[in-house]
């Protein structure tokens, strides 16, 4: 069996217990409330006042604006389309029962998707519109203008 070169074992010992710099005394523990501290900084959470600022908001914008450009039913599904987040395919495999699930097949994580979903509900309540779920399997989340609500609730 051979021996670990320095530098690698250096690396090795660091992994194990830290750096030689960071003491743990220093660190509160979490019995005294103290977090390990993230990575990555946490997104500031959308809401009503904000979400006009959001580097989201104008590709949300113009997917909406294209969507109500050739009709009158804006779906969170056609907005993913429309941002070039699903397929076109994918969503059909989606619809068609092939996809178990629809997050499967989008390419962004949850969190942006979440994030984006509460854009677009903010944004949808913004032009007026309203929302509806449709009677189908799967359910679709769907906004309609007002005028148009009673047309739709008439033909479902």
């Amino acid at each position: 069996m051979g021996t670990i070169p320095e530098p690698q074992m250096r690396k090795h010992r660091e992994r194990q217990v830290g750096p030689a710099s960071s003491s743990r005394a220093s660190r509160p523990s979490r019995a005294q409330g103290g977090r390990p501290e993230r990575a990555t900084p946490r997104a500031p959470t959308v809401s009503v006042a904000s979400f006009r600022h959001d580097s989201l908001f104008p590709r949300i914008e113009r997917a909406v604006g294209g969507i109500l450009a050739k009709g009158k039913v804006v779906a969170p599904v056609d907005v993913l389309v429309g941002m070039g987040l699903l397929a076109p395919e994918k969503l059909e495999d989606w619809r068609r029962g092939r996809v178990p699930y629809l997050e499967k097949v989008i390419n962004c994580n949850l969190t942006r998707l979440s994030r984006l979903l509460r854009i677009l509900r903010f944004h949808a309540h913004d032009l007026k519109l309203v929302p509806c779920h449709a009677r189908r399997y799967p359910p679709a989340l769907r906004y309609y203008r007002p005028e148009d609500l009673n047309l739709f609730k008439s033909v479902v």
